[in-house]
């Protein structure tokens, strides 16, 4: 599983952890059919999220957050500037609510893409994938 597939996967189950309602039918039937070829079919979240504006923005905002978080922990020094160009520090921070905080906490700490996966399809292959994913991740 390539890093892009994994942080699809992770967006994805933070989109579906934030419905408050159940999924349409034809999007649980998709998530139904995904979880049978999860290897072959993670694109196909992605295309869910465009198409399904309910899970598309927090699908990309989670998408980044999980992507900055990423390259943060691959940055090396040889990519920051030598010196700030000015003395502002900018102080940025987006208030992320504490059960979504625990969300994040719980998919980076499963071990190893089987464990993901695993998870994945544990929840996309039920008749209600937003529950399944609350029932997951809440501690």
């Amino acid at each position: 599983m390539k890093d892009t597939d994994k942080l699809i996967l992770k967006a994805f189950l933070v989109a579906l952890y934030q419905q408050t309602s159940p999924l349409p039918q034809e999007i649980q039937n998709k998530l139904n059919t995904i979880a049978n070829s999860i290897d072959t079919q993670i694109d196909e979240l992605d295309i869910i999220a465009e198409e399904y504006l309910p899970i598309g923005n927090y699908y990309q905002e989670a998408y980044s957050w999980f992507f900055s978080d990423t390259a943060e922990r691959n940055k090396s020094s040889k990519f920051l500037p030598e010196k700030p160009d000015n003395d502002d520090i900018d102080n940025i921070s987006i208030p992320v609510s504490r059960p979504l905080e625990e969300m994040k906490r719980g998919l980076e700490s499963i071990d190893g893409e089987l464990e993901l996966e695993q998870k994945a399809i544990k929840i996309m292959s039920v008749k209600d994938s937003v529950q399944a994913t609350k029932e997951e991740f809440q501690q």
